[in-house]
């Protein structure tokens, strides 16, 4: 029983696919987006957990390179909220 469990997993973990080459026109193309997708950040911040953070400015955010948001114009936040704030009326939900 034993040598069959091990000639099993020893099959399964041997098989792998051979056609994961890719060839230099589609590592140029993938490249190509690469480029496109990354955004240089302006501020990078190390945390305590050895995370990096890259901050990108909002006006380029990737997700606004989607053609469907191409003229997406970012909504801010009313200023009626800040004279709500000041007069120390809390707008937060509690749950």
């Amino acid at each position: 029983m034993m040598f069959l469990l091990f000639l099993f997993s020893t099959t399964v973990i041997s098989h792998r696919v051979d056609d994961s080459d890719i060839t230099l026109k589609e590592d140029f193309e993938l490249g190509k987006h690469l480029k496109l997708i990354n955004k240089p950040p302006i501020k990078s911040i190390h945390t305590e957990f050895g995370y990096i953070v890259d901050c990108v400015d909002i006006k380029k955010q990737p997700a606004f390179d989607h053609p469907l948001l191409k003229n997406h114009k970012l909504q801010t936040r009313p200023s009626f909220y800040s004279k709500i704030e000041d007069r120390g009326v809390n707008i937060s939900s509690t749950k």
